[in-house]
């Protein structure tokens, strides 16, 4: 009876409980598969609703931004189809118009393909490979120097783990951001802190620029949201930390937004080395 109403509860998609049987026989057994299972299912339903979730936003985001480019297109259109009849465009305003309209139609091409790249990420895979620990900063570590070549970098190696469980690639993609992010911020220094315990390898990017805004803490992991005006080509789509944020919950982790101590803004990732 008890594992006939917790079978009934989990086909009506009730996963709320738990099963618990504490005797160490056949039925003990057969209760903790049961609760393995409810609990997979459980964890699955959220992930896919945090997936929905996810796409909703983006979808509500996307949609947003594309009525600019859209409503200046139509401007021009308006302008084109109004003077031209009546000859009062000049060819070279003609042209002119003409090439504003070209470069909103590249805007609409550069989020299209950014919205398909997002999309992509919530089904990249992960495959952690054990590494060396200081093999692996060391690498990062290169990468930082190119990046932030024309600011000062101090760099700060706290891990305790000799060795990292990762997805290599997930990682540096994640920190290339980052480091982009503090290279256009940053008014002359950038420093970078890991760590690493039994179960979870972070880092944080810190500059010395103006730091976050209250807005900006808030929104600024979300899809196509920039503190910069917004250009005709589109340039700085507001991807970059939305982009860290899918990827670091795909390797179960996460992204923390802060102030600098004294000043400028302080980005830390965090990649789960457990599955």
């Amino acid at each position: 009876m008890f594992l006939t109403t917790s079978a009934n509860r989990i086909a009506e998609n009730d996963l709320d409980f738990s099963i618990v049987y504490d005797r160490n026989d056949e039925m003990g057994l057969l209760c903790k598969a049961f609760e393995k299972m409810r609990s997979a299912l459980e964890s699955n339903n959220r992930e896919m609703w945090r997936q929905m979730n996810e796409r909703q936003k983006l979808n509500a985001a996307f949609s947003h931004d594309l009525r600019t480019p859209l409503t200046v297109m139509e401007g021009h259109l308006g302008i084109l189809q109004k003077y031209t009849p009546q000859g009062k465009l000049s060819a070279d305003d003609v042209m002119q118009t003409y090439a504003a309209m070209a470069r909103q139609i590249e805007r609409l091409k550069n989020y299209t393909s950014s919205m398909n790249t997002l999309q992509r990420l919530e089904d990249v895979p992960i495959v952690r490979k054990q590494l060396a620990a200081s093999d692996f900063t060391a690498r990062l570590n290169d990468t930082a120097e190119i990046i932030c070549k024309n600011k000062n970098l101090s760099i700060s190696d706290k891990t305790v783990a000799t060795s990292l469980c990762v997805d290599p690639e997930i990682v540096l993609q994640v920190f290339e951001n980052l480091l982009s992010n503090a290279a256009r911020y940053a008014k002359s220094a950038i420093s970078i802190q890991y760590t690493a315990t039994n179960d979870t390898f972070s880092i944080t990017v810190t500059d010395d620029g103006a730091g976050f805004d209250d807005t900006t803490l808030k929104f600024a992991t979300n899809p196509f949201y920039t503190t910069e005006k917004k250009s005709d080509t589109g340039q700085h789509l507001g991807l970059g930390l939305n982009i860290c944020k899918i990827l670091c919950e795909r390797h179960n982790g996460n992204i923390i937004l802060s102030n600098g101590i004294e000043t400028g803004a302080s980005v830390t990732v965090r990649f789960g080395m457990i599955e």
